[in-house]
């Protein structure tokens, strides 16, 4: 406040009162599964870092970080699938066993006998480390001590040497002495702080023979044995210096909201996919796509006869009444049926086709939705199309999906004049309150949106004060979705109400330091059966 010393007016701008609550994204996926390359979660990097999920906002952003399509893998498809679909943000949560390796190499230091001056790793485990080469030469600015370091990448010397992919001018080594400070351009800092390629595994203290030196192959990379559903499905961090793997690899990253791990339609994946989002996420704010059906070898996936080990509509029943998916936490989750065609990108022949399972397709249909309507809108039905698949492995006729939706398997399916389309909205869940894919979403999202815009009430006097300004912001909240079309109602009292006064909070929840607040909301749902009743106008005679 200032001084008020002369005559005159004085001006003071006075808050509102209002902290506004933004609302959280809803469309940021999650994909777990097995990829050439990256970090991987619950172990450490070659710099002796913990190894964190990722983050791409684009295909060529996924393929420069984590490699391209596999012969073992659909993560890579289902990435393409996202982004063909309309989705933009993306965690991969790389997983492998622990029989990986990255490659490693060194030049060798001019003394007798001879040491590793350059102790060098591949930026990751598995083989594809193997066809990383490295040269030392002399630097640019003829300095002594400083060098070029140059990363190459091919299968053999020629087509690396046609492939340079980095390059680390007038760089030097640090001193033996580990108390002398790093120079300012000391190689393992501008490698280990920039390369995608390579790391140093311990300080460079001493600089290798005479220059330049030939190039030299990094080996003993490792892709390590096949995995089983557990290594997808992951465990929780052995201790604070790594992550968890798997689902459990995302415990901390908060801003997830869909979950999948494509290819792995087994019960036990599914179940424990939709587990984590209701049980073990701090806020239960994230929601699993799952897929019915799973194709143990990849490999055929690309043949003329591939199929998942659910054929049939009557399997596709069995998977979600008899199979032992959890209902009772079935509603942080949805399941698809049947896998889709689409154009094999490393296949062989005309016109290479691989069967594909659909969570990928539908990440990205769910982020498009949520983008475009909002996330009260059913990712399904003519506007969901399914862009980059050729067709479904089963077509699904009326009658047949009349056995599926009452069991909610969500189908993928052709309709005429839309193509290729979601044609189901249902959790998997026996919830009747939860039933639909929109109601549960939603109330995820008003849930952590609310959490994360109230922060600020924490230590504040719990009176009539905080709980009017409480009231106020969650108001200018929800009456913000009301005006999207989020709710039912025509009016803001139909659609929604917020209590938090001295009916929710008596005096001994006061003196337990407790604030409530009670938030209810009406809930949109889909209008999945469209009853049109039709009649003809009988004439009257004229009178």
């Amino acid at each position: 406040m200032p001084e008020l010393l002369h005559p005159g007016v004085y001006v003071q701008e006075v808050s509102s009162g209002l902290q506004p609550i933004q609302g959280v994204s809803t469309s940021t996926a999650a994909f777990i599964g097995i990829t050439d390359k990256g970090p991987i979660p619950g172990t450490k990097t070659p710099t002796g870092v913990a190894a964190q999920p990722g983050f791409v906002t684009s295909m060529s952003d996924y393929l420069r970080r984590y490699g391209g399509f596999r012969t073992d893998s659909f993560l890579t498809y289902a990435v393409q699938s996202f982004y063909q679909n309309g989705g933009k943000r993306l965690y991969i949560v790389r997983v492998a066993n622990g029989a990986t390796a990255a490659g490693l190499g060194s030049l060798l230091s001019p003394v007798s006998p001879p040491a590793d001056a350059f102790p060098i790793s591949a930026a990751s485990e598995g083989v594809w480390g193997n066809q990383i080469w490295i040269q030392y030469s002399a630097s640019s600015d003829g300095v002594a001590g400083n060098f070029r370091l140059t990363v190459m990448y091919g299968a053999t010397d020629a087509e690396a040497k046609q492939n340079v992919v980095e390059s680390y001018d007038n760089v030097t080594n640090a001193d033996p002495n580990p108390n002398v400070a790093l120079p300012s351009n000391y190689v393992g800092t501008a490698v280990n702080s920039r390369s995608e390629y390579i790391a140093f595994t311990s300080r460079v203290t001493t600089l290798p023979g005479p220059l330049p030196s030939p190039r030299f192959q990094l080996g003993g990379g490792s892709d390590g044995n096949a995995l089983g559903e557990l290594d997808f499905i992951g465990v929780s961090a052995a201790d604070s210096s790594v992550t968890g793997t798997g689902l459990y690899a995302l415990d901390k990253i908060t801003d997830v909201s869909l979950i999948a791990i494509p290819g792995r339609g087994d019960v036990t994946t599914v179940n424990a996919g939709i587990d984590y989002c209701k049980n073990q996420r701090p806020l239960n704010d994230c929601f699993f796509i799952g897929d019915v059906g799973i194709i143990t070898d990849v490999k055929v996936a690309r043949t003329p006869n591939a199929a998942t080990d659910v054929i049939t509509v009557s399997n596709a029943r069995d998977f979600a009444v008899i199979g032992g998916i959890d209902k009772a936490a079935g509603d942080y989750g949805a399941i698809y049926w049947p896998w889709v065609f689409a154009t094999d990108p490393i296949g062989t022949g005309s016109n290479p086709k691989i069967l594909l399972p659909p969570s990928g397709f539908l990440a990205g249909i769910y982020a498009r939705t949520d983008n475009s309507r909002g996330v009260f809108k059913a990712p399904a039905g003519t506007e969901a199309g399914v862009a980059g698949a050729l067709g479904p492995f089963v077509q699904v006729s009326d009658t047949e999906q009349d056995i599926l939706n009452p069991v909610s398997l969500n189908v993928i399916r052709t309709v005429p004049t839309s193509g290729l389309v979601v044609w189901g909205a249902r959790t998997i869940g026996s919830d009747a309150e939860w039933r639909y894919v929109p109601v549960r979403r939603m109330a995820i999202f008003l849930r952590t949106s609310i959490y994360y815009g109230i922060q600020w009430a924490v230590f504040e006097p719990n009176a009539e004060p905080l709980w009017a300004s409480l009231r106020l912001n969650i108001r200018a909240f929800m009456f913000t979705q009301f005006r999207a079309g989020a709710f039912k109602g025509t009016k803001p009292d139909d659609a929604f109400f917020v209590l938090c006064d001295s009916s929710t909070t008596t005096q001994t929840d006061i003196d337990n330091g407790v604030v409530n607040i009670l938030v209810g909301f009406a809930p949109l749902k889909p209008a999945e059966f469209v009853v049109l009743k039709l009649s003809q106008i009988v004439n009257q005679p004229a009178s």
